[in-house]
């Protein structure tokens, strides 16, 4: 008996953390994918709008 629950002890202990592998590589995956597309947005826009220099009045 006590070798069985050691067993299903494993199993379950092997389950929870196969989950959280994979819970946490569709995370990063997700924030990955996020992120690229903020930056491709952002770079998108700075390249619509060309740099100006700003020229200080003169005093």
């Amino acid at each position: 008996m006590t070798a069985f629950m050691i067993i299903v002890c494993v199993l379950v202990l092997l389950q929870i953390s196969y989950f959280l592998v994979i819970l946490t590589g569709e995370l990063t995956f997700w924030l990955k994918d996020r992120l690229g597309e903020a930056y491709r947005k952002s770079k998108k826009q700075q390249e619509a709008v060309p740099f100006t220099a700003t020229v200080m009045p003169k005093a």
